[in-house]
């Protein structure tokens, strides 16, 4: 009989663990992208960190895209090849850190995108960033 109610304990147990996940949007959904802020004074740097709270590896590089919005269409403010191709593993349960020097762009609205893989899949993040002259 203790023997019954100790594996319905363990089921219920297991069940309730796995609704947490479903609830967070499933353990594919544990993994993202954010920056610091997104509003910048002159010469500040932007810090965007990639985090993987998942089971499994997401990889991303040191690439990233910054957009602005000029004469009615998005266009690419640094070069494609500014930044070394260099592909980085975030470990489950790690994160990875990366400063991004905005010295170079003048005030007004930008977009950073970022991507990052996991599981075969393209994973694209976008922020709206500004440049101020403060």
């Amino acid at each position: 009989m203790y023997k019954r109610l100790y594996w319905v304990g363990v089921a219920v147990l297991a069940l309730s663990i796995l609704s947490s996940f479903s609830i967070r949007g499933g353990a594919e959904e544990l993994f993202g992208v954010s920056v610091n802020k997104l509003s910048f004074a002159e010469g500040e740097v932007l810090v965007l960190t990639v985090t993987n709270d998942s089971f499994s590896e997401v990889t991303t590089g040191y690439g990233y895209h910054i957009m602005v919005y000029e004469d009615g269409e998005w266009n690419q403010v640094l070069p494609v090849d500014a930044v070394p191709a260099v592909t980085i593993i975030v470990r489950r349960f790690d994160s990875f850190r990366q400063e991004i020097d905005l010295s170079s762009l003048a005030p007004g609205e930008y977009v950073l995108v970022k991507e990052i893989y996991k599981g075969g899949e393209t994973h694209t993040y976008h922020f709206d960033i500004k440049i101020t002259d403060d």
